[in-house]
């Protein structure tokens, strides 16, 4: 079998990603609240540690909530130049891996 492009035509409608995250539902101050209890024993918690110790419900989605409080808060660290593995199962028993930036939530 062979896959070729030469019949497609580029889109031209507009639409809003909004979709494609209103399928799941994160809750973030839930993640909030794991962040902060792995806070209360010590200074720092990467989020690596923080998937080992909780891990995901809801996959990439929930992975990409936790990116995105790291982003909104000032004590958290994002460094792009180190990267950190992240795994999880998914709702079919099948291990997922992602790696990514190193993230660091601090108090």
């Amino acid at each position: 079998m062979c896959l070729s492009s030469d019949g497609l035509i580029a889109g031209e409608q507009d639409f809003t990603s909004d979709a494609l995250f209103e399928q799941i539902y994160v809750d973030k101050a839930l993640l909030r609240s794991h962040i902060n209890r792995a806070l209360q024993t010590r200074s720092q918690v990467s989020l690596a540690e923080l998937v080992q110790a909780t891990p995901l419900e809801h996959g990439l989605a929930e992975l990409v909530a936790y990116m995105s409080l790291a982003v909104d808060d000032r004590r958290a660290m994002i460094d792009e130049n180190r990267s950190e593995a992240v795994a999880w199962t998914d709702s079919e028993q099948t291990l997922r891996r992602a790696t990514m930036p190193l993230v660091i939530f601090t108090r």
